[in-house]
Order: structure tokens, then sequence, then C-alpha cells
């Protein structure tokens, strides 16, 4: 169960509807069926989560929730039972090896990690599963399972990223979309969970940094020191500067006058420009 704190709005941002989770059981839990978009209730709580209690009081029918929510107070503890989350663990770093026909090795470091995504209360609805999965993927050039996409506040898009390989499932290796899905169901459906190994490219957020030559690129970190070292307390020293006036005499002649409110920021490929060098042209 998990305690969130969420605003008197946000209580009624979902709706409720009582339903018995076993038959032959007494009481009642207030399951939501829907959520408003861009409501405060947004990645606090999910359709299928079912409310316990609020402010420490068990809630168990329509009336328990009325009066909580008509209580004069514009926060409100809530506690959920979860309908499905999501646990992360990092494996560590390891380097993969490539080779290419004619060409040298090429070495990349890797993250591994395992994810573990838990359903609860499976009722055999697999188009439901998979709206709430949200997981999409596609074969990558060395015919693996590379995450595509993940769908926007769904199960997978808590930790599952786009091009992240997906290696196993549970301790199963899988190379087809079919075999996936077939293990993934299989863990939700008789254990509850699935538990995911996933691996991703440490470098694959600086592949555009890479791309640019190293002098530009020591060019455009000094001067981003410049700009970070702008403030308030230690402003450089103002520069006079010549800027023509916007008034204009009757001859249409133009006057030139003297401004001292306006502050020249050195750019760092003026005054170290033999750092740059010389290359052809559609040359990098």
């Amino acid at each position: 169960m998990v305690e969130s704190d969420t605003s008197e709005s946000s209580k009624g941002s979902g709706q409720e509807q009582p339903r018995r989770e076993k038959e032959g059981e007494d009481f009642r839990v207030m399951m939501i069926i829907y959520i408003e978009p861009r409501c405060q209730s947004v990645s606090k709580a999910a359709v299928g989560d079912t409310i316990v209690a609020i402010d420490g009081k068990v809630v168990n029918t329509w009336e328990d929730l009325d009066a909580a929510m008509r209580q004069p107070t514009t926060k409100a503890s809530v506690t959920f039972r979860r309908r499905a989350f999501s646990i992360c663990q990092c494996k560590g770093t390891t380097v993969e090896t490539l080779t290419i026909k004619n060409d040298p090795k090429v070495m990349r470091a890797i993250q591994l990690y395992s994810v573990r995504l838990v359903v609860n209360n499976f009722d055999d609805d697999n188009d439901e599963e998979s709206e709430l999965l949200g997981l999409q993927v596609a074969y990558d050039a060395k015919e693996r399972l590379q995450i595509s996409r993940t769908n926007q506040d769904s199960l997978a898009a808590v930790h599952l990223h786009s091009s992240d390989i997906i290696r196993e499932v549970d301790g199963h290796a899988v190379s087809s979309k079919t075999m996936l899905t077939y293990w993934i169901m299989e863990g939700i459906e008789k254990r509850g969970y699935a538990c995911l190994s996933v691996e991703a490219a440490v470098d694959s957020d600086e592949d555009e940094g890479e791309d640019m030559p190293e002098d530009v690129v020591e060019i455009a970190r000094r001067q981003l020191q410049v700009h970070r070292s702008l403030s308030s307390q230690s402003a450089p020293p103002m520069r006079p500067i010549l800027r023509k006036s916007g008034n204009s005499s009757a001859e249409g002649q133009r006057s030139i006058q003297i401004c001292d409110s306006t502050v020249e920021i050195p750019i760092a490929s003026d005054f170290d420009a033999k750092s740059l060098k010389r290359v052809k042209k559609g040359q990098h």
C-alpha cells in the first residue's frame, strides 16, 4: 500500500466504484475507474487502484467516501492499494565488444538493470493488460528486441526507455515479440509479476556531442562558463557602446548617442581564434 498526499480537488478527480475482489468476501473496495487528464491525481493514482483509507480512516462504502470528502480541509492523506507498480534494480555497468568485418573492434559501455512489473487482480483480459503495460518493441539491426516506445503514464514508462534492449523475461532469453508477450503474460497470470533483464547504452545521450569537433566543444564549454558566472552580485564591468537613437531630425539626419547601460559579453571564439582548427569544406 502506498500513501500519498493529495488535495481535496484531487480526491474528486477520479471516479471510484465499489467492487468485491473475490466472491464470498464481505468487504467492498473503492476502485478507481477513471482519472481526468491534467488533474492532480495524475502520476499519483492509476486506474485499477483501490482506496483503502483516507486520513487513517478505512473506506469501504460510498457513505465513508462521501463523509471523508466533506471534511473541512484542503489536504488529505489517501492510502492506495496499487493494482500495478514497477521496481527497478541496477546490476552494474559492463563493456560490449562489436566486431565488424574489415574494421577494428568497437567497445562501448552498457548498463544492465532489471525491471519487475507487478500487476495485481489479473482478470484474463489481454487487451486491458497490454494497455496497462504500454510497451512497444521493434527489432534493431542485430535482430534484438528494442523498445521503440512506452505509452505515457503506463507501467512500462516508469523505468523503461526507448532504445533499451530486452534480453530476458523471468530468466528466459527472448528474441521475438511473440515469446516476449508469452513470458510476460505467463508471469503476470501465475505469479502476478514479470521480471525483465534490460540493457541500455551508457553514452546514448552523448551522441550529438560526440559528433562535434573538439575545439568547438571546448569553446562552447568556456562560453557557458562565462554566462553562468554572470549574476546580480558579480556583474562584469560595463563597457560603453555606440548605438543609434530612434529619433530623427527634420532633415532626416540621425544622431548618435553614447549608451552606458549596455553590457557586452565576450565571445570565446573572438579572443581565442587560434584554437580553431582549419578544416576543408564539408569535413569536421
